[in-house]
Formats: C-alpha cells, sequence, structure tokens
C-alpha cells in the first residue's frame, strides 16, 4: 500500500514509478546492510548472554 501511496501521492508525473522504485530499492539496501552488522555481531552477542546466565 505505501508503494502505492507513494506512487501515486508522491511522486506525481511520467516519472513517479521510477522514483518510487528508487526510494523502495535504497531502504531495501539500507534493511540488508543492518541485517548484516546484525548478522556480524550475533554470536558475540549470544555468547555475552550465555555468560551472564552463568
Amino acid at each position: 500500500m505505501l508503494f502505492g501511496y507513494l506512487s501515486d501521492r508522491v511522486f506525481t508525473g511520467p516519472d513517479g514509478l521510477a522514483y518510487t522504485f528508487l526510494i523502495c530499492l535504497v531502504s531495501l539496501v539500507l534493511a540488508g546492510a543492518g541485517a548484516l552488522v546484525a548478522a556480524r555481531t550475533y554470536p558475540h552477542d549470544v555468547a555475552a548472554v550465555l555468560a551472564s546466565r552463568r
């Protein structure tokens, strides 16, 4: 629904769909980068929790 709203209401004109794809692609890349950072630090976080439970 957000994609349709952006395409129809925010980015009007002939390039509206292209701008909407670009905004959604950027947010997808940022989410992937955040997931990679989280995956890199996850084992350390698990080890810290296990150590604090002992």
